[in-house]
This record gives structure tokens, sequence and C-alpha cells, in this order.
């Protein structure tokens, strides 16, 4: 894209190939012929001599430009032409008219002749202001009373277009050498983590284990950290209190496993098969893994980032069984979210945001249906927030509204 730029579309500062000087004598200066690039253009230049007068008395500034011209008719022809009569000059037996010919334009080129633009004799010489479509070569300073010029008195202005804007390696060697380091290109190595699951959260069951709580994941499950993919392992819990291990669900019976990762594809929940299990901290924890495999609990809940991907959140109120939020990881994902307005509910309807990557590039719809018709309105779209209760508006007790988020981003 910036090759394209820089060379086909470069919108600013016009690019120039050779047009080189050489003094020859007294005030002649030959330049050479050349191309200039502007607006993805080619305007061809071509080689003379130009010659400066005499600056009596005081210096002076001359610039030596080319004039961009779209259009100029390089090369002609000449076609026959023969005005035919019109019927009244047919009825009055006018005689034909004789054969002319005129001339086309066959061919149409960009150019840019050279030309010099004059300065004003000063003790102080300040060169002339350029044009519209003039395009700066040399600035020349011409000494008071001088009959010939030296190399000092010439200022190269040119701004020289290199193989192809700077860039002098060919596309293929380009390409090459992106492929061998495309592992260190930070936007593909860096980006947000994705859980490999169909909706972006790990499935789940939270289960009373004869007085403990536990929560119980399929095995096999992988998060994508951009370049790279780390499975989650029970073996690498931090927290060894939570007493993370293997087990196998089959028929409501439960097996222990040893601490090494059985075989098995995740599943869509965790009431059977292979599972990892560990217990419900007994405070509100929530659950994240890196890029390294470690998986840690920190009291706060806050949005995956690069290096960091929320799994889930075991809420603990006193006695009360817990309850478990887990988290939506997809880049590029749309996230649906519904429910019936209840009665007296103030005229809003409320839902838990289960998005795990902070919100960047988001946009959404929102609309409810009336419960007595099936007619369809439209409603706010809400305000969202990471792991925030958002709050739904202008919905009718009894109807149900339906809020989708779409969220963006090339991380």
């Amino acid at each position: 894209e910036q090759i394209t730029l820089d060379f086909l579309t470069n919108a600013e500062i016009p690019e120039i190939v050779d047009c080189d000087y050489a003094l020859t004598n007294g005030l002649n200066i030959q330049i050479d012929s050349g191309r200039i690039y502007r607006y993805g253009l080619q305007y061809e230049v071509a080689g003379q001599t130009v010659t400066l007068s005499p600056a009596a008395n005081q210096a002076r500034i001359d610039l030596i430009i080319a004039t961009l011209s779209n259009n100029v008719t390089a090369n002609l022809e000449f076609l026959a032409f023969q005005r035919l009569r019109s019927e009244q000059e047919f009825i009055n037996t006018l005689p034909p008219y004789p054969p002319t010919q005129f001339q086309r334009a066959t061919e149409k080129h960009n150019l840019a002749p050279i030309s010099v633009k004059t300065g004003i004799p000063s003790a102080n010489p300040a060169p002339p202001v350029l044009g519209v479509n003039e395009v700066l070569l040399y600035s020349v300073t011409v000494p008071a009373d001088a009959v010939s010029l030296e190399n000092s008195d010439v200022l190269d202005s040119r701004k020289t277009a290199s193989n192809i804007s700077g860039i002098n390696e060919s596309i293929a060697s380009l390409l090459a050498r992106l492929t061998a380091v495309e592992d260190k290109i930070l936007v593909l190595k860096y980006r947000y983590p994705s859980i490999l699951t169909g909706d972006g959260k790990i499935p789940f069951n939270l289960t009373d284990n004869n007085g403990t709580w536990v929560v119980d994941i399929p095995v096999g499950i992988d998060v994508q950290f951009g370049d790279g993919f780390v499975r989650i392992k029970a073996e690498n819990f931090q927290d060894s209190s939570v007493n993370a291990q293997y087990v196998n669900i089959s028929n409501g019976g439960v097996q222990y496993l040893p601490l090494v990762e059985p075989t098995g594809a995740p599943t869509a929940n965790a009431t059977s098969g292979n599972e990892i299990r560990f217990n419900v901290p007994a405070t509100t924890k929530t659950l994240y893994l890196n890029r390294e495999g470690e998986l840690f609990f920190r009291d706060a809940a806050q949005p995956s980032n690069p290096t960091e991907c929320i799994l889930m959140q075991s809420i603990r109120s006193g006695s009360n069984p817990p309850t478990v939020k887990t988290y939506r990881n997809l880049r590029n994902s749309i996230a649906d979210y519904s429910k019936t307005k209840l009665a007296g509910n103030a005229g809003t309807g409320q839902f838990e945001l289960d998005l795990g990557v902070p919100v960047g590039v988001l946009y959404g719809n929102a609309y409810a249906v009336r419960a007595s018709n099936n007619d369809v309105y439209n409603i706010p779209v809400p305000l969202v927030n990471f792991d925030s209760t958002i709050t739904v508006t202008n919905v009718t007790d009894g109807d149900k509204w339906f809020v989708r988020l779409f969220v963006l981003s090339a991380l």
C-alpha cells in the first residue's frame, strides 16, 4: 500500500528522474532530459540549454523550472474531408464541394518544458515565487556583473525519485523478507486472544461436589494468541488451593485421573467426558490464561489484552451458591442478547455484557417486538462498558427486546 501511495498516487511533492545539469560557457546551463512524476502521472522533460541574463550591479536568484502540462499534442495526421451539399444546394444543382484536408492529433503527451524564472536584483536577493504546476529543478545565484557561472552558484532543488520512491529492492525480494520475519510483525503476534470454541466462550459446568463447589471445563480447549496457540491444562493452575485436576465424568460418576493431560476433543458442555475440574475460590475471583499457558486468579475483572485472556469469573456471596460468568473472546464477532421486559421494571431491561475483549470498533442495533400484535419497533442501542450491567430503555412491559452488537477489531 505504501509503495502504491508513494509511486503511483503521490499527491503532493513531484518526484524527478534525471534532469541533471552541466555548466557550459558564459551564463548557459545544459539541462538533461528526464521525467517528473506527480498525481500518478508521468511528465516528459526534454533536454535543452537555458541562458540566464546578466545581473547588473546587484546579484539575483533565478529559478530553472519545469511546467507540468497535460495532454499536449505530440503528433498530427492529415484526414481527408469533403463537405456535403445540403438538400437545397443539391436541388439548386450546386456543384460538389472540393475535398479538403485537416490535421488531427494522433498522440497527446504529458510534457514539462523547461524555462527560467528571473528574480529581482537585490543586495539580499530572494527567489521568485513558483506558480501553479511549476516544478523547481535548480536555484541559480547570478552574481552581480558575472559573465560566467560556477557550480557553487547552482543549488540542486530536485526531489529525486529512486527506484519506487526510495525502496531499492525488488518486490519479490521485499515479499521474501516479509515472509521470513512474519513472526516478528507485531500486529500478527500481539493481537487479542480468541477462545477457539463456537461462541468464543469456555463451556463449563458448576457442580456441588459433596459440599464443595467445583467448575468443570472440557479438555482440549485452545486459545489463540495472535501467532500462537495455548492449551488450557490443569497442571498450569498457579493457585494450588483450587486443587485443579483431570476427571472423567460418565453416567453421573466421576473418575479422578493422573495429572497428565488426557486425550479428547472439547465438547459443547462439561457434563461428560474428560474434564478439568477445580474448586471455586472462597471469594469472588477472575480466572486468566497468559501466553505461557499459566492459569491464575485476580480479584477484579479486566478485559483481555494481547498477553492475557480473561476466561471466567466466579462470584461468591456468603453461603449462597456461587455464580459463574464466562467471557466471549472473539475478534470480529457478533453478540446477541434478548429478554422479555417484565412489568414494574421501571421501563428498562438489563443484560450482563460478556465481551472479553475491550470494546474498540463496535456498532449495533436494537429493537423490540410488541407482545400484543408482534409489531417490531426500534429502541436505542444501549451504552456498552466492559463487564457491566447494560440497561435497555424504551421497552414496554411484556414486549421482548433484542440487542445485537458487532465487535470489529483488526486486533
